[in-house]
């Protein structure tokens, strides 16, 4: 696939690199082209500012961050992945949502009435995304959106990563996917079982 990421930090580089292994075609949206030359060189990616001619776009910048940027890049008829959670930190992480919203992707949805949002990639932490190429057991990956033909892209993405794609339905149910990245922080570090854990689905 023809992946944009937008960002290239912890989250997104990792999400570059697991997708550049994966043998996907990937394109970053940054900033600052300096600061990812090294990244450029090692995964093959390319800049672009422009999200033409792709299949999903990842946004991997903060929740507030996307919100005003996201609306300007002509996202119409897009699959947008929204892998932020929008989080306060009150001795530990807090759910701190849009005001008017339950979820920091319902109101990316509402910015974007003609995309097709989906969130993922927010309940694990951002080695993860390149750990679990190469692991024995597949990343179970919850993910949840209103578009079908979208889901099916996004599935078909996750798979490629050696991820488990389970769909949590509809995209109101983000809010507990942002709740499951509290969850994660949570025990991962002020609980201190450090960063190697994840939530997985067992049984059924």
């Amino acid at each position: 696939m023809k992946v944009h990421v937008i960002g290239a930090g912890n989250v997104g580089g990792n999400i570059i690199r697991a997708l550049a292994h994966a043998n996907h075609t990937v394109t970053i949206g940054v900033r600052n082209p300096d600061k990812v030359s090294d990244l450029l060189t090692e995964t093959g990616a390319t800049v672009s500012q422009s999200a033409e001619g792709v299949d999903v776009v990842i946004s991997t910048i903060p929740s507030a961050a996307a919100q005003d940027l996201l609306p300007t890049l002509g996202l119409a008829g897009k699959v947008v992945i929204d892998a932020s959670n929008p989080l306060g930190w009150e001795g530990g992480p807090v759910h701190n949502p849009p005001e008017g919203f339950t979820s920091g992707a319902a109101r990316l949805q509402a910015l974007l009435p003609d995309a097709y949002v989906i969130k993922a990639f927010n309940t694990f932490g951002a080695e993860h995304s390149l750990i679990t190429a190469s692991a024995e057991r597949p990343l179970d990956h919850l993910f949840a959106g209103d578009n079908a033909e979208a889901k099916a892209t996004v599935s078909k993405l996750l798979s490629s990563l050696n991820m488990r794609p389970i769909d949590l339905g509809p995209l109101r149910n983000a809010a507990t996917l942002e709740h499951l990245a509290v969850a994660w922080i949570h025990l991962a570090m002020p609980a201190g079982w450090g960063r190697g854990i994840q939530l997985a689905v067992l049984g059924g």
